[in-house]
């Protein structure tokens, strides 16, 4: 990923725990809040900690609201020194930047197609369609190992019970869904492209680890799907 060279200063107001291994940081800015599109990132850097350019972390929240939220999973050096931080200490990021949203003239079909913490930016996308009453449908899969690693589900079933459009598909690969919403096994290929209402207009979005996102592009691919309605975020 690339970045923008501004920098901006944020004061950490809030910490929640998602899931035993994701926690959301809530950023005021110190001076100015800097406008993004739903689906955007910012790196973020740390004193003496490598690499020496920061990572890359996606905002999870929609761009009316005042604060930022930075949803972090817990895997390695760097992303545990973010976490240490504490409430009222201030952190430096980037300009929000990147291309993975839907352009806002759009109204075909919307597919997000989820690994884990790659929640982050499509949740941010589904919160400002939510926000803006936008009509088109939407349709998640989203893919984890088990129930308590579903980062944000209570968010999502909500805004889904106000917006009819969406339409949720929980995944769980390592845990069976006996009396729960869930579906027990991998999401593949072919369920998604069964449920599109149009094949040849349909917008997919894939975000999760690389391997993820690689091996559903390639079967969506495979299935019929052309490389321009495909977009991909891939975390590591």
């Amino acid at each position: 990923m690339n970045t923008t060279t501004s920098s901006y200063q944020w004061k950490i107001v809030d910490k929640k725990v998602e899931t035993p291994t994701v926690t959301s940081l809530y950023l005021e800015p110190i001076s100015e809040k800097p406008n993004f599109i739903a689906g955007q990132y910012v790196t973020i850097q740390i004193p003496n900690i490598g690499p020496a350019e920061g990572k890359s972390y996606s905002i999870s929240n929609a761009p009316h609201e005042a604060q930022l939220r930075i949803s972090i999973k817990k895997m390695g050096n760097f992303s545990t020194a973010i976490l240490n931080h504490q409430l009222g200490d201030t952190i430096f990021t980037s300009a929000p930047y990147g291309f993975f949203y839907p352009e806002p003239i759009d109204t075909n079909e919307l597919v997000f197609v989820v690994g884990g913490i790659g929640i982050a930016p499509c949740l941010s996308i589904i919160k400002h369609l939510a926000h803006t009453n936008n009509p088109r449908p939407i349709k998640l899969f989203y893919s984890n190992k088990t129930t308590v690693e579903i980062a944000f589900k209570k968010e999502l079933d909500t805004i889904a019970q106000d917006h009819p459009q969406l339409s949720l598909n929980y995944y769980l690969t390592q845990e069976e869904t006996v009396n729960t919403d869930c579906i027990t096994g991998r999401v593949t290929p072919e369920q998604i492209v069964s449920s599109l209402d149009n094949k040849a207009e349909a917008e997919i979005f894939i975000c999760g680890a690389m391997d993820f996102t690689k091996s559903l592009w390639k079967g969506l691919h495979n299935a019929g799907l052309p490389q321009h309605q495909l977009y991909t975020e891939g975390f590591f």
